[in-house]
């Protein structure tokens, strides 16, 4: 399916530069490729790198690309304008479609269309180890698990003294079915994220038990430029869960737009602006 999915896709695709080509030819011996993914890199983005290696003795000229993946939505191939001299490796970055499945296996390949000696294009389809693909799904599959268990939130109205903002996280379960597991609440690198001592963690809501909100607290631990810029959009937290008998995942717990707002000005004022 997969394999015959791309030929459509190829022959019906136009080039920035060149003729399109007539076929997908067989892989020459020359050309490998490995697909890398970095969460830290690419959070809130589906995109990943492609290490695309020339052993051949030209320099090749990219001008198309895209991820083939079974549990992955297909995309068009992406315009590229990148050019891997003999004997080197380029990373080139490509978008991956939305998770389709959470079975596990399937076939995982890159789609490339590329111009050896300024001549004509040439499309090729390059199998390549899906085992970061299998852990992009493992992990989209167990925070949708999640996600369908419990939604988590900050609470609206929060007290600040100091570093510490003092707020609740809120915990609507989503199933009335299953049990629900707090496992424990981290931060990120700006920011930690603690429960009140009045708060127990672990924290078991059995089946059918409805919403409850955890205090907890928001301190800042640093405030520095080198960290600000390695801080996440939006402030991402962190909150382990584990459904029914399942392990402990973690998903990101966003700060709100006024809980935001209130976050960044306590780090304005440690930066003294």
């Amino acid at each position: 399916m997969l394999f015959l999915l791309m030929a459509a896709c190829a022959s019906g695709t136009q080039t920035s530069n060149a003729s399109v080509p007539s076929q997908i030819q067989e892989t020459p011996s020359w050309l490998e490729m490995e697909v890398r993914y970095s969460p830290r890199h690419s959070l809130g983005k589906r995109r990943l790198d492609v290490l695309t290696t020339n052993n051949g003795p030209s320099e090749i000229a990219v001008t198309e690309i895209a991820l083939q993946a079974d549990q992955f939505e297909l995309l068009p191939p992406e315009p590229k304008t990148s050019r891997i001299k003999a004997g080197t490796t380029v990373a080139i970055k490509t978008d991956f479609g939305e998770l389709t499945s959470c079975t596990t296996g399937g076939n995982a390949a890159v789609a490339v269309t590329l111009i050896v000696d300024a001549g004509e294009p040439q499309s090729h389809l390059v199998q390549v180890d899906p085992e970061p693909l299998d852990g992009i799904r493992q992990v989209e599959c167990s925070e949708r698990m999640v996600r369908e268990a419990v939604e988590v939130s900050f609470g609206d109205g929060w007290d600040v003294e100091g570093r510490t903002l003092s707020t609740e996280l809120m915990i609507t379960p989503g199933r009335k079915d299953i049990a629900i597991t707090l496992e424990a609440v981290g931060g990120m690198i700006l920011f930690a994220l603690e429960a009140s001592d009045s708060t127990e963690v672990p924290l078991a809501l059995e089946a059918g038990s409805e919403a409850v909100a955890i205090p907890v607290e928001i301190t800042l631990v640093r405030c520095d430029v080198h960290a600000i810029s390695q801080a996440p959009d939006g402030y991402a937290f962190r909150a382990w869960f584990g459904i029914g008998d399942s392990e402990p995942f973690a998903i990101s717990v966003l700060a709100g737009d006024s809980l935001l707002r209130q976050l960044e000005l306590m780090v304005d004022e440690c930066l003294g602006l």
